[in-house]
């Protein structure tokens, strides 16, 4: 490809593009990223309903809560103060609901354990791979080069969840965490093909691991569009969302600015030989 040097950049655009993007956030706000109930405390109730006859009604009347409507469940979360009997009534006067509600409470002070436990299983996490890829090549720059892909799917997509309206919750963090699994696979398998190969079958080596690299990323990406449409769980939607940004992300990352680096270190290294 004529421009493949060019194209390299694209992805550590997107991630100098993000990184700007989440430090304007926190330094408005004081928060990379919006924290869900889970990482600051508060209170969710879950409704299972038939209909519902007045939504406007029931979000005007919850201003300071957050309503969000699924295709059978409506779930309300508010501070840890909030009158519980007031949602209630609310919710049940506007919309048919089946049984009662569940209540869920979390505590501000477990809301902060929980956020300092998630951000060192990042941090852990991330610390990990970068252990086992290094022993793995023993090489810095396509050792780099594999890290530096995983960096980029992690940061872009925080990026585009919270431009979607998306908070982090343990549903988000925990996609992010699989996410950081799922988006050194096809990087492993770039990088082992091509540091066996000579210089000019580097091409080649390239064209035949993305065939089997997009094989494997499409088949998740479809996999989470099953979990996110079939299963009405927020839960297990937020995780199959974050998945599916996070690989269509890692197809950039891999093929463009990994497999750019790589080629650019093989050629260098042959030319110093």
């Amino acid at each position: 490809m004529k421009f493949w040097k060019l194209i390299t950049f694209i992805p550590l655009i997107l991630l100098a593009i993000s990184v700007v993007f989440l430090f304007s956030n926190y330094m408005r706000t004081g928060e990379f990223i919006q924290r869900d109930i889970e990482f600051i405390g508060g209170k969710t109730i879950t409704f299972q309903y038939t209909s519902i006859q007045n939504l406007q009604k029931i979000k005007s009347s919850l201003q300071d809560s957050t309503v969000k409507i699924t295709p059978n469940f409506i779930i309300v979360e508010s501070s840890v103060n909030a009158n519980e009997t007031y949602i209630i009534d609310i919710v049940t006067a506007n919309a048919q609901v089946n049984g009662q509600p569940t209540i869920e409470t979390i505590g501000p002070v477990l809301g902060a354990v929980f956020w300092q436990q998630a951000q060192m299983a990042i941090v852990v996490a991330f610390i990990l791979m970068s252990i086992v890829v290094f022993i793995l090549f023993r090489t810095f720059v396509p050792s780099m080069a594999v890290i530096l892909s995983a960096l980029t799917d992690i940061v872009v997509t925080v990026m585009i969840i919270d431009l979607l309206g998306f908070k982090l919750s343990l549903a988000t963090l925990a996609g992010l965490l699989m996410l950081i699994g799922y988006s050194v696979d096809t990087d492993i398998l770039l990088t082992t093909r091509l540091m066996k190969s000579h210089i000019s079958e580097i091409p080649k080596r390239i064209k035949s691991a993305m065939k089997t690299g997009l094989m494997t990323q499409g088949t998740t990406i479809a996999a989470a569009i099953a979990l996110y449409i079939v299963i009405d769980n927020a839960v297990v939607q937020q995780i199959a969302a974050v998945i599916m940004i996070g690989i269509l992300i890692d197809i950039l990352s891999t093929w463009l600015c990994n497999a750019g680096i790589l080629r650019m270190y093989m050629e260098r290294k042959e030319r110093i030989k």
